[in-house]
């Protein structure tokens, strides 16, 4: 059984080391549109626009009652969650390229709008909403984004990413934090954005 164990490890240890890099590392988004390309490896100066959140996000500030499929969200929640994704993006693309303060020639844009965040557990404006909710409850998160890839005004690519646990324990007992799932999600999404810009016979 520990040998099982150990060689499943392994296995793991490898599959992350020769995950794609430059242009290959598009495929490993849910959907990846190549408006003018899709090679970034010639770019070391990155620009990251603050996050965003859309629309139908912002709506959800809206809701009073407890709904199956849209649940009450607040700015603070929105602002904390774009912070922790700046902070993602910012980390793991520091570590391939130049973060810089403005966008210019030469310079990858990246701007991110979170289209889809659920947490894990009642979140306090839902106990606002809905005073008897306890927060040992656990629902399936849910997170997604889409990113802009620009230079100047010039898009170059759009991106959709998204995480949802479809089933409560799809990870197994370990999602207990409010955020577990989109946490890991803008984790994921970023050291994805990362390997776009590394060229394959340097990574």
């Amino acid at each position: 059984m520990r040998k099982l164990i150990l060689s499943l490890a392994i296995l793991t240890l490898a599959a992350c080391a020769s995950s794609p890099t430059g242009p290959g590392a598009t495929g490993r988004f849910d959907s990846f549109n190549a408006v003018q390309t899709r090679d970034f490896t010639g770019y070391d100066s990155v620009y990251i626009a603050m996050p965003t959140a859309s629309e139908e996000l912002l709506e959800r500030r809206n809701i009073r009652t407890l709904r199956r499929q849209e649940r009450p969200i607040g700015d603070r929640e929105i602002s904390f969650m774009a912070n922790q994704l700046m902070g993602d993006l910012n980390r793991e693309l520091g570590r391939v390229a130049t973060i810089v303060g403005n966008p210019g020639p030469g310079v990858l844009t990246v701007q991110t709008e979170i289209t889809k965040l659920n947490a894990n557990r009642p979140t306090q404006t839902e106990m606002q909403v809905e005073p008897g909710l306890s927060f040992e409850s656990i629902y399936a998160g849910d997170a997604a984004v889409t990113i802009r890839l620009l230079e100047d005004d010039k898009l170059l690519a759009v991106i959709k990413d998204e995480d949802n646990m479809q089933r409560l324990f799809d990870r197994g007992p370990q999602v207990f934090g409010i955020w577990d799932t989109a946490r890991q999600h803008f984790g994921r999404v970023s050291a994805k954005l990362a390997a776009l810009l590394q060229d394959p016979s340097t990574a």
